[in-house]
């Protein structure tokens, strides 16, 4: 008799662990996408403090910036987003993703280094002469 308690009380206690494991909050919980990955250069060198900007199609935007290991996360709900890295010295990261199932890994984004050039172009033609005794003498 005490055994039959025992196991039933057991019992008892096991299907009310799983049921506070996988009540109303897990209902949620499944509900949401996870997206994960690090930030990193050309040179898989961390960019920490990198802006990233995760838009759903119906224009709700998330925000969050990488950590001093260049990882960042997103939990959203399933379906279409574009994900945006806009870094100063980098060129700027756009790439639609299809969170509609769970990835199946993380997700990185590589920043290529932008080159800039400036090249200045100055007008001296005040010190170019056409005179044929200016330009002779020294």
């Amino acid at each position: 008799m005490k055994r039959t308690i025992a196991i039933s009380l057991s019992s008892l206690l096991l299907v009310a662990n799983l049921f506070g494991l996988l009540g109303p909050g897990a209902a949620y919980a499944q509900g949401l996408i996870e997206l994960r990955g690090t930030v990193i250069d050309e040179t898989n060198a961390y960019i920490t403090a990198a802006p990233l900007t995760l838009q759903s199609e119906n224009g709700q935007k998330y925000n969050v910036v990488s950590d001093d290991h260049g990882r960042y996360r997103f939990t959203v709900k399933p379906g279409v987003y574009t994900l945006t890295v806009e870094v100063e010295g980098f060129a700027k990261f756009t790439e639609q993703i299809d969170l509609t199932t769970k990835p199946s890994g993380a997700f990185d984004v590589k920043l290529k280094i932008m080159l800039a050039e400036n090249v200045e172009v100055k007008d001296n033609s005040a010190g170019v002469s056409t005179d044929p005794i200016r330009t002779c003498r020294r």
